[in-house]
């Protein structure tokens, strides 16, 4: 009878539950059509580019690779990372990630036809 009882609970939501996931809902239907607006307003391909980075810091050579030895992305390249056990008292595992070849398109643009419920 309380495994009843326990299961019959369980599978109800209450009204307070029903009224916060139906507002988060409606919160992220509603930014996400802020958020393609101005892709839906301007659909053609837009190309973005960047600055200089580094470059325009204006710094010397020699102070550059020092601080690309030290920590650039050349710094960490076959050197494990120290880390402490996990929660559970097991070593923890570390994954390499690595954008060099992504299979992602690097063109973006709003997608007109893309309906939201």
């Amino acid at each position: 009878m309380a495994l009843l009882l326990a299961l019959a609970s369980g599978g109800c939501s209450t009204p307070i539950r029903d009224a916060s996931e139906k507002d988060l809902r409606r919160s992220v239907v509603e930014s996400v059509q802020r958020e393609l607006a101005e892709g839906q307003a301007h659909p053609e391909d837009r190309e973005t580019s960047r600055d200089a980075g580094v470059e325009r810091l204006g710094l010397k050579p020699e102070i550059l690779k020092t601080l690309d030895e030290m920590a650039g992305p050349g710094a960490y390249v076959n050197r494990g990372l120290a880390l402490p056990d996990d929660l559970t008292a097991k070593p923890s595992r570390t994954v390499t990630v690595s954008l060099d070849v992504s299979p992602l398109p690097f063109t973006v643009s709003a997608c007109p036809s893309a309906k939201l419920r």
